[in-house]
């Protein structure tokens, strides 16, 4: 799943080469995807109204099968890594 995120968000950024994608475990049915961007590519990440992001909330809740973890993403600054 981390590998689609990473790839999905570096076609909308402007500076694809930054982009890290990490996946993180909260709990045994939880997990965290912390996307590290460019300060300038935040915005065009989360898009107007925070369309794109939740347009990849609702991908990451539909491919999950029965037994799957949910999904939380939260977009960072690259320099918070």
């Amino acid at each position: 799943m981390v590998n689609f995120v990473k790839e999905y968000v570096k076609l909308i950024v402007h500076n694809p080469d930054v982009v890290e994608v990490y996946e993180k475990d909260i709990d045994d049915f939880n997990k965290e995807i912390e996307i590290y961007l460019d300060y300038a590519d935040i915005g065009k990440a989360i898009g107007k109204q925070g369309n794109m992001l939740k347009a990849l909330s609702t991908f990451l809740s539909a491919s999950k099968a029965k037994e799957r973890p949910n999904y939380k993403l939260a977009v960072k600054n690259i320099d918070e890594l």
